[in-house]
């Protein structure tokens, strides 16, 4: 539900309408009404399908936000602010197909024994994006260690490439400029201050 939620927020905030939020609403709707019946005594693989399709909407959440962000004509602090929601909605992408993974192949996605459930994978996602690998939970042999190389690869491309330099292109609020325009003020055409006439 709160997913639903995140995901129709992040395309409202982002002025996605028309089709594409009615078509959004319709998916959120599906995966909610699965997500209930999955909860009632549906099986492990229904509810990786339910994860899946949660997957997929969560993906597309960092999309809209993206464009919205492209369209900024100056950086701002609300930009970034916008950047760092896309990471974190990044790794909510991959802990819920991993847990996928695990439900629909009936396999365990890690290598340590014991029941593993929704915030194991969270943790996961989020540690092996920022590339900490404490090594407590570790994929298993086959496609999760594909998938956590290709997290930890996600990961590191966004921060070196779309946070940096947003933060590199950050505009200065005005007050700012000007503080910094009175602690350093430059001679006009009359000589010294403002260059405002006697």
């Amino acid at each position: 539900m709160s997913v639903g939620a995140t995901v129709l927020l992040a395309f409202h905030t982002s002025l996605v309408r028309g089709r594409a939020f009615r078509a959004v609403q319709m998916a959120v709707a599906v995966a909610v009404a699965g997500s209930v019946v999955a909860w009632f005594g549906g099986s492990d693989r229904g509810r990786g399908v339910v994860f899946l399709i949660l997957a997929v909407l969560v993906l597309l959440s960092p999309i809209a936000v993206v464009t919205r962000i492209v369209r900024h004509t100056r950086v701002t602090v609300h930009t970034l602010l916008g950047a760092i929601c896309i990471y974190v909605l990044i790794g909510l992408v991959f802990a819920f197909g991993d847990l996928s993974v695990q439900l629909v192949s009936g396999s365990p996605f890690f290598s340590q024994p014991g029941p593993h459930h929704s915030p194991d994978f969270l943790y996961f996602s989020f540690i092996t994006m920022t590339s900490v690998g404490y090594g407590d939970l570790s994929p298993a042999y086959g496609f999760p260690r594909t998938m956590a190389v290709l997290e930890a690869l996600t990961g590191q491309i966004f921060l070196v490439v779309m946070v940096s330099r947003l933060v590199a292109l950050l505009t200065p609020s005005q007050r700012g400029a000007r503080r910094a325009g009175e602690d350093d003020p430059e001679p006009g055409p009359g000589g010294a201050g403002d260059g405002s006439a006697a």
